[in-house]
């Protein structure tokens, strides 16, 4: 028991000092509001959906669907990384976790909310590392799936159009771990 924690706060402590060293700080001082972060996002929303480049599969569902997004292997990524659906509808997404390490997904309104909310995210543990002081950055998330878990999280689209980012905050993995779900 000593040893695993002692494993867990170093990979905590690791995760930190990456993140850090990547140039990845924190401005809480420049944060957006929930209002802000919409008003920046109808500016551009249309060109973040038309340049998002799509290294997975994308995938059109229509509301009330349930959607199986999935993780396998070592890899920090998700097997669809693009979803369209209806603004304003409601559909739920299954993760389903086959990779070798803890993951989640997350929604936020923004580009600029990935930073703050994955960073925030690092102290989170207690809350499966959903940072509760960034909930207005935040539309929808999963708990945290171990690998062999499944879970769902029930979301309804953002109504305005446009690219509303999905990451994992198990710590570090947001800088890599992400898709987009777009609104139209």
């Amino acid at each position: 028991m000593k040893q695993s924690i002692i494993t867990f706060t170093t990979s905590i402590i690791v995760m930190v000092f990456a993140v850090a060293a990547t140039g990845y700080v924190m401005n809480d001082h420049n944060s957006n509001s929930k209002t802000n972060a919409h008003s920046s996002h109808e500016m551009n929303a249309s060109a973040e959906a038309e340049t998002f480049i799509n290294d997975g599969k994308t995938v059109t569902v229509e509301p009330g669907d349930t959607l199986e997004v999935r993780s396998e292997g070592s890899d920090l990524s998700y097997d669809i990384t693009e979803i369209r659906a209806e603004a304003g509808s409601e559909l739920t997404i299954r993760y389903i976790n086959s990779s070798t390490m803890p993951h989640n997904i997350l929604f936020v309104y923004t580009e600029d909310d990935i930073r703050p909310v994955g960073v925030a995210a690092l102290q989170a543990y207690q809350n499966e590392y959903v940072p509760e002081d960034k909930m207005d950055r935040i539309f929808g998330y999963t708990s945290l799936a171990v690998p062999g878990d499944t879970v769902d999280v029930k979301i309804t689209v953002p109504e305005e159009p446009g690219s509303y980012p999905y990451i994992c905050t198990y710590p570090g993995h947001f800088t890599q771990m992400q898709g987009r779900l777009i609104s139209r």
